[in-house]
């Protein structure tokens, strides 16, 4: 929100709900998870989108996709920013290493049947 004028500002890039949220360690990139959405070019398959915006301007850097199926239920960035690790709501609950800039993944698999509320980043990862 802008103090001077009150005005608040959205990012305005995704198509379905949002369900997770992360910021990083320097409070100007910000990721956001949604619920699926439907594919409109192939209704069999859901679209399950990761965007990492530009907080200050609200300006997409990057939209990560393709891995999760149902929702993307929790988002944590490394403490240098260059990682992003996401959480699906699939029945393994399965989760993403990302290098994000680069818009690949560098690790993942299912976690567990148990619901996973949290992530922590070792200093040494």
């Amino acid at each position: 929100m802008d103090t001077n004028t009150l005005i608040q500002e959205f990012y305005q890039g995704h198509k379905e709900d949002i369900v997770s949220f992360a910021i990083d360690s320097t409070r100007k990139i910000a990721a956001t998870g949604q619920m699926a959405q439907l594919n409109h070019s192939n209704p069999k398959s859901k679209i399950v989108s990761i965007h990492v915006w530009d907080v200050a301007n609200k300006s997409q850097l990057k939209v990560l996709n393709n891995f999760h199926t149902i929702a993307v239920v929790l988002l944590s960035f490394s403490p240098d920013s260059t990682l992003l690790f996401s959480c699906g709501n699939d029945d393994q609950n399965s989760y993403a290493v990302y290098n994000w800039k680069a818009g690949i993944i560098l690790y993942s698999g299912p976690v567990s049947k148990g619901k996973v509320n949290g992530i922590s980043w070792k200093n040494d990862y």
